[in-house]
C-alpha cells in the first residue's frame, strides 16, 4: 500500500495514447513518488465504470487531462474532462503555490480552436507535448510536466526514459546490461529498475525478472544458488541453468560495486558467473557507482578483484 501521504494524480486519457499514458506517465511518476490513479490499475470489473471514474477523480489531489483529437472525440474522456474542469473552473488552484489542480495536455494533433469553452476561457498554461522543442531553461515540455505533478526523479525525466528505454532494448534482446549511477545519490535508480523489472502488461513482449538481489547488505553466494536454482554447490547451479529450456534466467544485483564485500565473492565465484552470462545461461542487470570504463575509475587496491572489468566486455553500459 503506498503512503497515505502520497501524492495522488488521476490520468485522464484516451486508449489510442496509453502508450504515453501507461509506459511513459505513469512510469515517471511512481518512480518519482507520486501515486497515479489509472484505470488499468485502479478500475475493476464488476462495478459501474462510470461509478469508479467519478470516485477516483473526486479521492484524487490533481487531475491530467491528455488531450487528442481522440481523446475530444470520446464520451468517457468528455465526462472526465468535464468534472475536473468543474473542480477548479478558473484554473486558480496553483496560485497558493499548491500546483495546479487540473492540469491539461496537448498532444499530437489537436488545435487550441478544438478545445472546449471550459479550457479556452480562463486560458491556462499547458504543457504541450506536440512541441518538441526546450523550454527556455533546457527542460522538455516533458521535463516540466512530471515536475508539475509533483513527481521528483532526481534527473530530468528525459534523461531517466531515456535510461530505462535503452534497458529494454537490450533486455528484449538478452543482453547483459551494467546500470552506472554516479556519486549523485539523489538519481532515483531504484525506480527505474522497479520499473523494468516489474510485472509487465499484456500488450508488452517484455520479459519479467526472475531473481534479484541487494548486495548492500551481506549476500553470501550459497544464498544465490540457492534462491536461483534450489542448489547446494556451484556444479548444481551451473547444471540447473545449462539445462534451461527457456530464455536465460534473468538476474539484477543491485550495488554490483560492493560485492568484494561479500563472503564466497572472490574471483573464482565471479568467473563462474561471468561465464554463464557469456554463454546466455544468465541475462544480468547490475547497478553498479563504479563505471565500466577502466580508465575513468580510482585505482583498484593491491590483492582485490576488479568485478567492473571483469563484466565490461559482457555488458553494455547504461548511465544515469
Amino acid at each position: 500500500m503506498p503512503p497515505a501521504n502520497r501524492r495522488k494524480v488521476f490520468i485522464s486519457y484516451c486508449h489510442e495514447d496509453k502508450d504515453l499514458a501507461r509506459d511513459r506517465l505513469l512510469a515517471c511518476l511512481e518512480a518519482g513518488g507520486v501515486e497515479a490513479i489509472i484505470d488499468i490499475k485502479h478500475f475493476k470489473g464488476g462495478t459501474t465504470l462510470a461509478g469508479q471514474m467519478d470516485q477516483h477523480q473526486d479521492d484524487a489531489d490533481q487531475q491530467v487531462l491528455l488531450i487528442s483529437k481522440k481523446y475530444l472525440g470520446q464520451p468517457n474522456c468528455q465526462r472526465e474532462m468535464a468534472r475536473a474542469i468543474a473542480m477548479d473552473p478558473d484554473f486558480t488552484h496553483g496560485l497558493a503555490g499548491n500546483g495546479p489542480k487540473v492540469l491539461p495536455v496537448l498532444l499530437g494533433d489537436v488545435e487550441r480552436a478544438e478545445l472546449p469553452a471550459g479550457l479556452t476561457r480562463p486560458n491556462p498554461l499547458m504543457p504541450d507535448l506536440r512541441d518538441k522543442r526546450p523550454c527556455a531553461e533546457g527542460e522538455t515540455e516533458w521535463d516540466r510536466l512530471v515536475k508539475l505533478c509533483g513527481a521528483d526523479l532526481g534527473t530530468s525525466p528525459t534523461a531517466w526514459l531515456k535510461a530505462r528505454d535503452k534497458i529494454r532494448r537490450l533486455m528484449r534482446n538478452d543482453n547483459p546490461v551494467c546500470l552506472y549511477v554516479n556519486d549523485n545519490r539523489s538519481v532515483n535508480w531504484r525506480g527505474l529498475i522497479d520499473n523494468v523489472c516489474s510485472e509487465h502488461d499484456p500488450w508488452d513482449a517484455l520479459p519479467d525478472l526472475d531473481h534479484r538481489f541487494e548486495l548492500k547488505a551481506p549476500c553470501p553466494t550459497d544464498k544465490i544458488i540457492g534462491d536461483i536454482a534450489g542448489a547446494r554447490d556451484v556444479l548444481a547451479f551451473n547444471q540447473h541453468l545449462e539445462q534451461r529450456q527457456t530464455r536465460p534466467c534473468r538476474v539484477c544485483f543491485t550495488h554490483f560495486h560492493l560485492a568484494a564485500q561479500h563472503p564466497g565473492w572472490d574471483a573464482g565465484f565471479l568467473s563462474n558467473l561471468t561465464n554463464l552470462v557469456k554463454k546466455q545461461h544468465i541475462w544480468l542487470l547490475a547497478q553498479t557507482r563504479r563505471p565500466m570504463d577502466a580508465t575513468e575509475r580510482e585505482l583498484v587496491p593491491p590483492n582485490a578483484y576488479d568485478y567492473e572489468s571483469s563484466l565490461a566486455a559482457l555488458c553494455a553500459e547504461v548511465r544515469l
